[in-house]
């Protein structure tokens, strides 16, 4: 079956961009947004919260990667590297480093993955757009 990334004939950046909120089924153990082929350099992953999570103590928006094969994920549905924690009670951007341990190349064809788990009372509210941007190795 091969790769699900998105390919362009040149090279500019192919994007991902997936609307979270903090009900969405399947959230909390994590959810396929988009796949990256291998080879491609990952930029900085940036997340715009448009409404405020509102857990009480903490609302890490999580965005990780999980190698896959054939486009299946090849281990369990949770952000194995850990590319960015977004503090969610406040509305507005953040943008976070490429991802560890791969030096900002994906070794092998990834899926991109995102978890949000509060802790404290249950949130009430919560969105925010996730993109992952990439250059693909042509």
């Amino acid at each position: 079956m091969g790769s699900q990334a998105r390919v362009l004939h040149h090279q500019h950046p192919v994007f991902i961009r997936a609307q979270i909120a903090y009900n969405a089924a399947g959230i909390a153990g994590g959810v396929v947004v988009g796949h990256i082929p291998a080879g491609a350099r990952i930029r900085p992953v940036e997340a715009f919260v448009t409404t405020a999570f509102n857990a009480s103590l903490t609302n890490p928006v999580q965005v990780g990667f999980i190698a896959e094969s054939n486009g299946q994920p090849v281990a369990a549905i949770t952000p194995q590297t850990q590319l960015a924690v977004v503090a969610g009670q406040t509305a507005g951007y953040a943008l976070a480093a490429a991802p560890a341990g791969q030096n900002g190349v994906a070794t092998t064809d990834l899926a991109v993955v995102v978890s949000f788990v509060p802790t404290g009372t249950a949130p009430t509210a919560g969105v925010a757009d996730v993109v992952v941007s990439y250059y693909p190795n042509l």
